[in-house]
């Protein structure tokens, strides 16, 4: 999971062990662990470990005076979530995303064997 901030994204996305906190600003943060920065000095070099091991290791949050200041995260993790960014940021594509789940919704959908022929 991420550290999200002043989001009012749906608790779905949270696993069932993640911790859920309403930020100050009213936001939510989604972080299944938690621990204090003196903490991770010593935590850190064998966090890829701790990844590798756990094929669902979501971020981890690095605390300062017990608000999160940090992220740790999979490098999987941090490669999709800038994919994720790129695509949500093409105007275009989004446009053409819209209008999929749009014809998906409304049951316009062209079988698969007329798509084939036509190629």
């Amino acid at each position: 999971m991420l550290i999200l901030y002043e989001t009012t994204l749906a608790l779905d996305f949270c696993s069932p062990n993640c911790t859920l906190r309403r930020s100050s600003k009213g936001g939510i943060q989604v972080f299944k662990r938690a621990i204090p920065i003196t903490q991770a000095r010593h935590e850190l070099s064998r966090l890829p470990e701790e990844f590798a091991a756990d094929d669902t290791s979501d971020a981890i949050a690095i605390t300062r005076r017990g608000k999160p200041v940090l992220a740790v995260l999979p490098w999987d993790l941090y490669d999709s979530l800038v994919e994720t960014l790129e695509i949500l940021s093409d105007e275009d594509l989004m446009v053409a995303l819209r209008q999929s789940i749009e014809e998906i919704q409304s049951e316009e959908l062209i079988p698969w064997n007329e798509v084939r022929s036509a190629l």
